[in-house]
């Protein structure tokens, strides 16, 4: 019954995570420096993956405690 939102909310996590950790590493790069579009499309990104895992979280919780 959880096994659905704990996995995309795991998912989401990590997706963000991933993208979040690249537009880091894309800042600090001495080779390549993107356009700020793209820095802007991946920092909007992981944040929304972000967020989107957490609401998958609170569905749980909420799906637990009241269901």
């Amino acid at each position: 019954m959880y096994t659905y939102s704990v996995i995309l909310g795991l998912l989401f996590f990590i997706a963000g995570y991933v993208v979040l950790h690249d537009w880091w590493a894309l800042m600090h790069s001495l080779y390549f420096h993107p356009p700020k579009l793209f820095m802007d499309m991946m920092i909007s990104s992981g944040a929304f993956a972000i967020i989107n895992s957490i609401a998958f979280f609170v569905d749980v919780w909420l799906t637990y405690r009241y269901g």
